[in-house]
């Protein structure tokens, strides 16, 4: 399978999900829960097709990650944190058990019997579609009528500071995920390890989520991404230097550090624009799909020239350089029956 294939679905996805997320702000019942199936079976068939298939994986993608988690906002109501950290559970659980389930089929059903695995996918569109049916993205009220313009330009303040953060933290997260198997199997690994590793952190990721989400809502926002930022890159550093079984404990610490503050981020977002929460957070997942589509690339050809061990080190360190951004983040806008919030 074409290497590039991760960076193409990044890609891809990344312009369609502002346009899906002006539609959800014009249609009161998204139709997120079919793109559950089709996304599935889309990434299932992807593995016998050619490259340019890897497209459509993306745009099925743009579309549950720009309409969901709004929904999952107005569910939580004012505890928008603790309902993006459950929205993120559901994500790294996937993320963790993926591989091993992916593993165990291929072990199973052999390569070509992987698209079976689509029936979990058909599954999970089955439930959303009944269990959300008018439950609706766009906000109570008149159907808002801003342009996509204008919903930059309320967001611009908070745009400027998520965009470094974005840039910074991409580079942790290419490290830890995307070339953490490749680094492991250089290291001396066995392929078990290695690939056991991204779901060790993974599941880490599934504890951190729940906690940074809740104690954003209680701490305020700053200061968990703050937490995030400061502690991640050091355990980066410390899982590079050890060896064998005893990096099993530093990607589960590094799991929960690393992914706390993607919920945050998220209610940051939801919280910037809530007269248009869908089209904010389909703006915040363009700009992070391309400039993770990029760093990821940036970073294979570090590794290809300075080595896999030295690009780790240096996506650590460049991580630390996010941590002023957080500072610059507006605090929680104000409300009649909230006070001073996360300022």
């Amino acid at each position: 399978m074409d290497a590039r294939r991760p960076g193409i679905e990044a890609w891809s996805g990344s312009g369609w999900q502002r346009l899906e997320g002006m539609e959800a702000e014009r249609v009161r019942s998204p139709p997120s829960g079919y793109f559950g199936s089709y996304s599935a079976s889309r990434r299932k068939l992807v593995i016998h097709a050619d490259t340019a298939r890897a497209e459509t994986v993306g745009f099925s993608a743009a579309v549950l990650h720009s309409v969901a988690p709004v929904i999952a906002g107005r569910l939580s109501g004012r505890r928008l944190g603790y309902g993006m950290g459950f929205w993120m559970v559901g994500g790294e659980l996937g993320r963790s058990l993926g591989p091993i389930v992916m593993v165990s089929a291929i072990a199973v059903l052999g390569l070509e019997g992987t698209p079976w695995l689509m029936v979990g996918g058909f599954a999970a569109s089955a439930l959303l579609f009944f269990g959300l049916r008018g439950v609706s993205a766009a906000p109570d009220g008149p159907v808002p009528q801003g342009s996509f313009p204008s919903a930059v330009l309320s967001m611009r303040f908070l745009l400027l500071p998520l965009t470094g953060i974005i840039i910074s933290r991409s580079f942790m997260m290419a490290a830890s995920t995307t070339y953490l198997p490749i680094f492991l199997r250089e290291e001396g690994a066995g392929l078990w390890f290695a690939g056991a590793s991204l779901s060790v952190l993974e599941a880490g990721g599934v504890v951190g989520a729940l906690l940074g989400g809740f104690a954003s809502d209680v701490l305020g926002r700053r200061w968990v991404l703050a937490a995030s930022f400061l502690a991640a890159p050091p355990l980066l550093f410390a899982m590079v230097h050890v060896t064998g079984w005893l990096r099993l404990p530093l990607l589960l610490a590094l799991g929960a550090v690393a992914l706390m503050a993607t919920p945050v981020i998220m209610a940051s977002v939801l919280e910037s624009s809530p007269e248009n929460r869908a089209l904010a957070n389909g703006i915040y997942m363009a700009l992070s799909f391309s400039i993770r589509s990029i760093v990821v690339v940036l970073v294979g050809i570090l590794a290809d020239r300075v080595g896999m061990r030295q690009a780790f080190l240096v996506c650590a360190a460049l991580a630390l350089l996010g941590t002023p951004f957080i500072f610059w983040l507006p605090g929680k806008p104000k409300t009649k029956d909230e006070g001073p919030g996360d300022q």
